[in-house]
């Protein structure tokens, strides 16, 4: 797995080196442009002195309405961006819209990285930095711990991809990352998602089985779930987009005994979300890569009789292998799919 991924991971840097230079960029022009209200307003004049200058500014941020006498906004609060969550041995970065305001509550994205990878690579593929002002939500890129062959991983499943027994707590951590984020800042409870490639991709499943009550949805791309079904306790329902190309030589489209393949793994999550898994219908295809012609992505939605506000869909990407290299597209239509969603 290490080596195919690393490969065609230098594939992608290589495709995305202008946009890892925009990123760069845009990260540092963020920095210095936090944006809020300047404060209260000074009072104007009321002699006919001030009056007959013109000057009638009725300006009421952080004043009173001179209609009701009622108080204004409130000024915000600015954030800048980034920010660190747990700081010490696993820090993870917090990416937010340059009007970030501490009080104002924001949806959540965790992108998750694949084996070997590292959290920026992965957004190297992924681009949501790129969608973060437009969309104003909190991009959390947080790393695995490395194992014995020095690879970045996650803890997620039996089969992926804790190769040398470290048994690392990976939802702990995920979950009080989630846990600081909501204690530091305003998020939007309802609308917590998790997405991620390859290993990133079982991870993101993992989270959904354990914490199912915070995550509105979850979108694994090239990943899969635990072969044995009830070692998943999720008790309530997750809405979940599969992604998974179908020429993936590393986690097979079919799966393997160790993990269902994408559509058993999508089944299962519209079985749970309550939709009838005898009604699947087609939707309208999808052009995610650019080097395949056409609209090279299948989709299938599980939507007839699910729990109010859930779903599952599977988006299936004809021709393409485990590290597809995506494009623009890839990244606005992936928020569109989760943003959608809520608790």
């Amino acid at each position: 797995m290490p080596v195919d991924w690393l490969v065609r991971a230098l594939c992608t840097i290589v495709g995305t080196v202008a946009v890892a230079s925009t990123l760069v960029c845009c990260s540092d022009s963020r920095d210095s442009n936090t944006a809020g209200w300047g404060g209260d307003t000074e009072p104007q004049e009321s002699d006919s002195e001030s009056n007959d200058t013109g000057d009638d500014d009725t300006s009421t941020d952080g004043d009173t309405d001179p209609e009701d006498g009622t108080s204004g906004p409130d000024p915000c609060d600015p954030v800048s961006s980034p920010q660190t969550l747990s700081e010490g041995l696993r820090p993870a970065e917090v990416q937010g819209p340059s009007d970030w305001c501490a009080d104002q509550p924001l949806p959540v994205v965790f992108l998750l990285h694949g084996y070997g990878a590292s959290a920026w690579l992965q957004d190297l593929l992924f681009r949501l930095n790129t969608q973060v002002e437009e969309r104003s939500f909190l991009l959390v890129l947080p790393d695995g711990t490395v194992d014995a062959a020095g690879s970045r991983h996650w803890n997620a499943t039996p089969a992926c991809c804790d190769f040398y027994g470290a048994e690392v707590d990976d939802v702990g951590y995920l979950t009080s990352l989630l846990d600081e984020l909501e204690s530091r800042f305003t998020v939007d409870p309802d609308r917590v998602y998790f997405t991620g490639h390859s290993n990133g991709g079982f991870m993101s499943y993992r989270m959904a089985c354990e914490i199912p009550e915070r995550i509105a949805a979850i979108a694994p791309l090239a990943g899969s779930t635990f072969q044995e079904e009830g070692l998943c306790a999720a008790s309530q329902p997750v809405s979940v987009l599969h992604i998974h190309p179908t020429l993936d030589a590393t986690i097979p489209y079919s799966g393997t005994p160790y993990y269902p393949s994408a559509e058993e793994a999508t089944r299962r999550w519209a079985e749970r979300n309550g939709c009838s898994t005898t009604s699947s219908q087609a939707g309208e295809s999808l052009d995610l890569i650019n080097s395949i012609a056409g609209t090279e992505t299948r989709v299938t939605d599980y939507r007839v009789g699910c729990e109010d506000g859930f779903h599952a869909s599977l988006w299936t990407i004809e021709g393409a292998g485990h590290v597809p290299v995506l494009n623009d597209g890839f990244s606005q239509l992936l928020l569109d799919w989760l943003l959608d969603h809520s608790r």
